[in-house]
């Protein structure tokens, strides 16, 4: 804020940052001189970013008594870092706050304009550190509302589009049919499999939150 604290209110500042030093290499800090610190240390001070990052790093506790208590938890730690970041850059657009974005859209899931929203600054982050990627990721996606399946994948015939035509079969695979058929599309085969089979373009090599991606 620019403003110059009493040099009282300062000493107990430094006195507080000193006592979380302490707990932070294991010594204990008795109830008296912990309480006398309370409101000193605020959501964006050091520490406590280091706290929230920390926190954010390991994922959401799974193993909390309840998966709404552990993503409300992991949503407000998000939010922390999400708020202090664009605090300390001033602005939404940095590339730190790039997996935060993915999580924090992840945990929006069913809140349509929330979610759009955290997708959208991961889009802004990634166009502006991240060009060629940012340009890759839309074309992939245009491609795919075009109705014309992953890229790099040829589509199943009548799923999307006019039927595609059949691969032709092996130059030997006719040998060995039955007698009376004479091709593999009188087995019943197409020459295309099932669309587990088809390989998947991979979209995004971003960061996955947990088991919830």
């Amino acid at each position: 804020c620019g403003k110059v604290p009493p040099e009282a209110y300062a000493t107990r500042c430094l006195a507080a940052e000193a006592a979380i030093e302490r707990c932070g290499q294991g010594a204990e800090v008795g109830p008296p001189e912990g309480e006398s610190y309370d409101g000193l240390i605020g959501r964006f001070h050091h520490f406590a970013f280091g706290a929230a990052w920390q926190r954010w790093s390991e994922g959401p506790d799974l193993d909390a008594e309840t998966t709404q208590e552990c993503l409300d938890e992991y949503r407000d730690v998000s939010d922390q870092i999400i708020d202090c970041i664009t605090r300390l850059h001033a602005g939404p657009l940095h590339p730190l706050l790039l997996p935060v974005y993915h999580g924090r859209a992840l945990l929006a899931t069913g809140k349509l304009d929330e979610q759009r929203n955290y997708l959208e600054l991961e889009r802004a982050v990634i166009s502006r550190y991240y060009p060629d990627e940012g340009a890759r990721q839309d074309a992939e996606i245009m491609h795919m509302v075009q109705h014309k399946g992953p890229p790099g994948c040829a589509m199943p015939g009548g799923v999307f589009g006019p039927p595609a035509e059949p691969e032709a079969p092996p130059a030997d695979a006719e040998a060995d049919l039955p007698m009376g058929l004479t091709t593999l599309r009188d087995l019943g085969f197409d020459g295309v499999g099932p669309l587990e089979d088809v390989p998947l373009a991979k979209v995004s090599d971003s960061w996955a939150l947990s088991a919830l991606d």
